[in-house]
């Protein structure tokens, strides 16, 4: 059975990806601080707006009204879809408050998240979800059971959405692993890390496309940009 594929809104990246994202799957975008995370999910986002796909972008380390300024200075205008009701963009961070103070209460908080997030897709009529950044949502203290599951229940309840969802995950620096806590990639459709390789004096940002069930991939990385207008483009 061929999946209905989903623009990433990446140049370069669907050819790598059989075409795009399979439709009603959720796929992890993980990198280090700077690497890009955000302007991919973005990109994401606005092609589905010009595409009539209604979107809702959660926010937790990043106000809204900072998210719209930042991509006005793409050309990325999100007042309007906002204002059109086809963007939700919400700020979550008041829901983890008790999170950040050691007080986290794994299954009344990823229950309540989840509740939002069905109630946001049923008010706009939502193709697409984005969760950026994922880590936030759970405490570094839980044992590694508790996240698990907490993480799974998340993941497998996005994907009973129906919609198709990006969620980012930061990778500590240096780190060798491929999210925040080590678990997030195996609950994902497909795993895409950003990362920063130094070429002699300077950096360039690379990508991989680490897993992508039900399509051959190509574990090659790749260099890619970051344009004032075009946003991500990948090549090579």
């Amino acid at each position: 059975m061929n999946l209905e594929r989903i623009p990433s809104g990446i140049m370069g990246l669907d050819e790598l990806i059989g075409g795009g994202f399979q439709k009603g799957k959720t796929y992890l975008i993980s990198g280090e601080a700077g690497t890009g995370k955000t302007i991919f999910c973005l990109q994401f986002t606005l092609e589905g707006l010009m595409n009539g796909k209604n979107t809702v972008y959660l926010t937790i380390d990043e106000r809204p009204a900072h998210l719209v300024q930042d991509a006005a200075t793409f050309g990325w205008d999100l007042d309007e879809p906002i204002r059109k009701k086809r963007l939700n963009l919400i700020d979550i961070t008041p829901e983890f408050s008790e999170l950040r103070m050691g007080k986290f209460k794994g299954d009344v908080e990823n229950q309540k998240i989840l509740d939002e997030i069905r109630d946001q897709v049923k008010k706009v009529k939502a193709e697409r979800v984005v969760i950026d950044p994922i880590a936030p949502m759970f405490a570094s203290s839980e044992n590694q059971f508790q996240l698990r599951e907490y993480i799974r229940q998340l993941m497998f309840s996005l994907d009973e959405l129906g919609t198709t969802n990006l969620v980012s995950s930061i990778i500590d620096t240096g780190s060798n692993m491929i999210s925040k806590f080590g678990v997030e990639e195996f609950f994902a459709s497909g795993v895409i890390v950003l990362w920063m390789e130094r070429e002699e004096m300077a950096y360039n940002r690379v990508m991989m496309v680490r897993k992508m069930r039900g399509t051959p991939i190509d574990l090659r990385v790749r260099k890619f940009t970051i344009d004032s207008k075009t946003g991500i483009t990948l090549y090579g």
